[in-house]
């Protein structure tokens, strides 16, 4: 399955950032220790700080519907 190129809530194209998306977190995942993810604190609510947060705020992907958008997208050509 291909990423949509709208997201499927709000209508923000979002295909073209796909390939970025990628390649940002497998160059993040090379570079970091995944296993721990840092905890900090940000007007006294706790935030997860992972590679695939980074990555979605260099995007501009702000919308929890955007961002689930590229978070659940599951690619079936690459096991095919």
């Amino acid at each position: 399955m291909i990423i949509p190129v709208r997201c499927f809530s709000c209508g923000k194209p979002i295909a073209h950032k796909w390939e970025t998306y990628i390649s940002k977190v497998k160059d993040g995942y090379k570079k970091t220790d995944y296993s721990l993810t840092t905890i900090y604190k940000i007007n006294n609510t706790n935030k997860i700080n992972t590679v695939e947060s980074k990555v979605l705020d260099e995007l501009n992907l702000k919308r929890y519907c955007c961002r689930r958008m590229f978070l659940t997208h599951v690619e079936l050509s690459d096991k095919i």
